[in-house]
């Protein structure tokens, strides 16, 4: 039998990941990459934006294609 503890390791990685900080904090530092990246001209909105879809991504896109199944009349 497993304890507890074995149990919580086999937890998915996103919750791992958006529980071990602050969300907005996360999305802020890579939005600042981002705009690292793309040099001083870039758009900070669009740096955020971009940020939110890369740190949040894999938490909306099972949501996202369930949507898009049941708006086709498909099941997952």
């Amino acid at each position: 039998m497993k304890s507890t503890r074995e149990q919580s390791d086999n937890q998915p990685t996103i919750q791992t990941r958006h529980s071990g900080g602050n969300l907005q904090e996360q999305i802020s530092l890579r939005a600042y990459e981002l705009y690292i990246e793309r040099g001083e001209q870039s758009d900070a909105i669009q740096n955020w934006l971009d940020a939110e879809k890369e740190v949040l991504g894999a938490a909306v896109q099972p949501t996202s294609e369930q949507a898009l199944a049941a708006s086709a009349g498909l099941e997952i």
